[in-house]
């Protein structure tokens, strides 16, 4: 989830397009739109902007960690070791610097969803 249509759209394109085994089920570009859409679609994975909207998604992580059993992915541009690991102490189960490669992204997004589902 982040707010770039341009930065979604791409992501969008990226996972649907890994395998069949992954598909976007959801987008959203605003806290409440996260929460409304990991509500009702429960997802296994959540890639979370750390700054959405002007919004640190750090405060409501753990309100959208009681509504599914996603893990969940900090997706940042932002260099903030505290930040990161506020976010891992809070429950993300890791963080991927957005100037990452696409495939350490797909690498970053099964490594999590295997670790949900062996769970």
């Amino acid at each position: 989830m982040d707010d770039q249509p341009a930065l979604l759209w791409g992501l969008e394109l990226l996972i649907n397009g890994e395998s069949s085994q992954m598909q976007v089920v959801g987008k959203a570009s605003a806290r409440a739109e996260v929460l409304r859409l990991t509500s009702q679609t429960q997802p296994d994975v959540i890639l979370l902007d750390l700054d959405l909207s002007g919004e640190l998604s750090l405060d409501f992580l753990p309100e959208l960690l009681l509504l599914s059993q996603a893990r969940v992915l900090v997706f940042t541009g932002v260099y903030d070791g505290s930040l990161h690991e506020r976010a891992l102490r809070d429950g993300a189960c890791g963080i991927v610097r957005k100037e990452e490669s696409a495939e350490d992204l797909l690498k970053a997004i099964h490594r999590a969803h295997r670790n949900r589902t062996s769970n």
